[in-house]
């Protein structure tokens, strides 16, 4: 058994070599919090944009952003704008009209949840002003989905919600009434201002340096076109298993957070480069997951590490250097592309 120490040491070996960073050599840690908005009053899922009422999210957030000198910037999502805080943290909104606060890079822990705790606690006393009430829960634990709209309505958004309605109400509620808590480990820069996203001539330029003619190579090319096309999460890739791959429907099975089954469609790229792997790569083995170690024992990759070091190779690979370099850039460039 390995010791706490050696673990850390393990850690930064693996994912956050020195040399690599501008940070000067201290890991960070940044969060993720999501909050569904609901009427304090009514219980009902409360508007983003004011509607029959002038009682709504945004132009709250609005208010307080003029208050506290965060900037405004549009974002493709029907007019919904996300809002830049001074340290570098965000503020976004989901479809169903989730907000969602996204730390800077923190030094600790304990630093990142005070900071977390105290724009929230913003958040939650401006939005108390309008009669509304952030709900930090994994699901609305008390609206149907039906009662619950979509509120962005974006073309992405109205195509993915499309799709999952066809699976039914479990797979609406994953986009409409989902809210979760999540931490990343990043190499980040000193001054917090670590960019999240890469544009999408670079997103192809990392494609494009993958070695798809060595066994490595294909692999970790289907794991990237998992994180690039589908905006899945490292530990979700990790979880695959071969029945999650669904080829006569053209759809794979995803393992969310909260134990959530969810149906995707399977993009051509995305299938075809599964197919050149299983077929080509992937010995027969025991371990129903698909993606393995290339050296033996023949099972499932390590962990949630072993994603973000493919990736932090394909960066280096492409010449890129953003400074987070972790699994979630590729979720994240998704999202704003």
């Amino acid at each position: 058994m390995h010791s706490p120490r050696a673990l850390l040491d393990d850690l930064r070996n693996t994912c956050f070599s020195p040399g690599e960073s501008s940070a000067g050599g201290t890991p960070h840690v940044g969060m993720e919090a999501e909050a569904i908005v609901v009427d304090a009053a009514t219980r009902r899922p409360f508007p983003l944009e004011p509607t029959f009422s002038p009682r709504a999210t945004v132009p709250a957030v609005r208010r307080l952003a003029e208050t506290y000198g965060w900037e405004a910037h549009p974002t493709g999502s029907a007019g919904v704008p996300e809002f830049q805080l001074p340290d570098g943290g965000r503020i976004t909104f989901e479809p169903g009209g989730q907000v969602e606060y996204s730390s800077a890079p923190r030094p600790s822990a304990s630093e990142v949840l005070s900071v977390t705790r105290d724009v929230l606690g913003l958040l939650g006393r401006a939005l108390h002003d309008v009669g509304a009430e952030l709900v930090f829960a994994g699901l609305d634990p008390v609206n149907a989905v039906e009662d619950t709209a979509l509120q962005l309505r974006g073309d992405r958004y109205v195509r993915m919600d499309r799709h999952f309605w066809r699976i039914g109400p479990s797979g609406a509620r994953m986009m409409r009434q989902s809210a979760s808590l999540q931490f990343a480990l990043d190499w980040g820069a000193p001054d917090g201002r670590a960019a999240r996203s890469l544009p999408p001539e670079q997103v192809e330029r990392l494609l494009a340096c993958c070695d798809r003619s060595s066994p490595t190579g294909k692999r970790d090319y289907a794991i990237l076109l998992l994180l690039a096309r589908l905006g899945l999460r490292g530990g979700e890739v990790l979880a695959m298993t071969l029945e999650d791959l669904d080829w006569e429907r053209g759809e794979i099975v995803v393992r969310g957070k909260g134990q959530r089954l969810e149906r995707l469609p399977l993009p051509a790229d995305v299938g075809a480069a599964l197919a050149c792997y299983l077929c080509d790569v992937r010995p027969a083995c025991a371990t129903r997951r698909v993606f393995i170690r290339m050296k033996a024992p023949q099972q499932g990759l390590a962990g949630p590490v072993a994603i973000c070091c493919i990736v932090r190779r394909a960066l280096r690979r492409a010449g890129l250097d953003p400074e987070f370099k972790g699994a979630h850039l590729l979720r994240h460039s998704l999202a704003t592309d």
